[in-house]
């Protein structure tokens, strides 16, 4: 049983009388605007309908994926945040599968998507794996993707398999919608409206569409209305922008307010992202066009915001290393929580065990729908590696260990907690180190990765694309 009702405070459904799941989507500053409700309401109608299903549907169920580039998971309310940043996101957790424990393979946009549709570890060579589009194409998918240019362009290698690959739809955004829409795809803003008139034209289906923004990310510089929620409408203490791609805070003396300004405009890119996806949805599903679809968001990578003297990514950081997944839509149970350890090599598998779809050839991660199933559980004492240009970090139950350069020598061991335990002697550190190693020596052998790390990216020496990244933060 679904039921829809208009509560006092906010708009709330309620699913399964008996489970008493209920989520509430509240009005004013989290969800401005009563049609936006109504959508994300609609969307969410939809979804509970498919959720739960014992058996998967009878036809091959469309894909849709979601990355929101740079989102910490600790940012969202579904995964504890008090602050209203993810309404939608955190409705949409509620009838789905939330994975509470999620490691990236990358702390960098390109190594972190090449790896996550591939299933495979950053380490890999770029011809290493077949890609999600390639796969579910070869198996009689209609497959596209928008997304937000800079280091996801197709010239960076992230086009293959797909029918359609628009990386470039800064001129599609509404005129002065973003004052950095001009520098980037346009965002959430050009990028939505294009996939939905590419789902209006698709005649094919089953379908596959990916959709990726950089709507969170630095320079930080959501609408008034998405900011100010967070900002409290006063003046801006600093200017963001000058952060970007900044690892070292050392000589600037930030205030605390500067800080809490930094952050509050963060979590209004979160807000905007957020908003945006979820009048997105909603209209979709009132269309009747999210049928028998099953949907995940994830982030590549999250963001330091100050922590350690530090902005941004591309370190291996906890804050930046672990991620959001969300997991609805077609045979996907309601209301689950998966608290071991997931990393999103899995993303792949799972997408292709809930498509009916081989495959192909190896990776490195592993189909997680009997766990979300609640028929298998996720081995505590998981190897996860996450890598940057010239680093890797080994993970393995409460410990991590970091290598840096070709020798791989170890430039970090302890606790993820930041905490080393009196209690474990030099002995015992040094029997985890050593397994650790045998560990990540174990998976190179299996998949055959190449000796030196992750390969550095082909970046313009001039040019749009080069300006582009700059003002992401990439380059010089």
């Amino acid at each position: 049983m679904v039921r829809y009702h208009q509560a006092r405070k906010g708009a709330c459904v309620e699913i399964g009388k008996s489970d008493r799941i209920r989520t509430c989507l509240t009005r004013g500053t989290a969800v401005p605007g009563g049609r936006r409700i109504l959508l994300a309401s609609t969307f969410l109608l939809a979804m509970a309908a498919c959720n739960g299903a014992p058996e998967p549907p009878p036809s091959r169920p469309n894909v849709l994926l979601i990355s929101l580039d740079t989102l910490r998971a600790d940012h969202l309310g579904a995964y504890g945040y008090p602050r209203p940043t993810s309404p939608f996101l955190d409705s949409l957790a509620a009838v789905g599968v939330r994975f509470a424990d999620v490691m990236t393979p990358s702390t960098t946009t390109r190594l972190a998507h090449r790896a996550i549709l591939k299933g495979m570890p950053a380490a890999a060579g770029k011809e290493q794996g077949d890609s999600l589009a390639t796969l579910l194409k070869s198996a009689g998918y209609a497959t596209a993707a928008f997304v937000d240019g800079g280091f996801m362009r197709a010239r960076f290698g992230h086009g293959k398999g797909f029918d359609l690959y628009v990386d470039d739809l800064a001129e599609a955004a509404p005129e002065g919608a973003r004052p950095v829409a001009d520098r980037r795809g346009g965002g959430f803003e050009a990028i939505l409206p294009r996939a939905r008139q590419w789902l209006d034209s698709a005649a094919a289906t089953p379908w596959f569409l990916f959709l990726h923004t950089y709507d969170i990310h630095c320079p930080y510089q959501p609408p008034q209305e998405d900011a100010r929620p967070f900002t409290g409408g006063r003046g801006a203490p600093l200017d963001a922008s000058g952060l970007c791609g900044r690892e070292d805070l050392t000589g600037m003396d930030l205030t605390g307010d500067q800080l809490a300004w930094i952050r509050d405009l963060y979590d209004g890119g979160i807000h905007h992202a957020d908003r945006l996806l979820g009048e997105f949805m909603g209209d979709l599903a009132d269309r009747g066009m999210l049928d028998n679809t099953v949907v995940a968001v994830i982030a590549d990578h999250g963001e330091s915001l100050g922590e350690g003297g530090i902005f941004g990514h591309n370190l291996l950081r906890r804050e930046q290393m672990f991620v959001p997944w969300i997991l609805s839509g077609a045979g996907v149970p309601a209301g689950r929580v998966v608290e071991g350890p997931a990393h999103l090599e899995d993303l792949v598998p799972t997408l292709l065990d809930y498509a009916g779809v081989p495959r192909g050839r190896r990776t490195a991660g592993y189909s997680l729908r009997a766990v979300v199933a609640g028929e298998e559980a996720l081995p505590e004492d998981r190897l996860r590696v996450c890598e940057t240009r010239d680093a890797r970090a080994l993970v393995r139950g409460p410990w991590w260990l970091v290598m840096a350069g070709d020798d791989g020598r170890i430039v970090h061991f302890g606790r993820l907690d930041g905490t080393l335990a009196p209690e474990v002697d030099e002995q015992k550190k040094e029997d985890i180190r050593g397994d650790l190693l045998d560990g990540w020596q174990t998976l190179v052998e299996r998949l055959d990765l190449p000796a030196t790390g992750p390969d550095e990216a082909d970046i313009p020496g001039a040019g749009a694309v080069r300006r582009e990244l700059r003002s992401l933060g990439y380059v010089e």
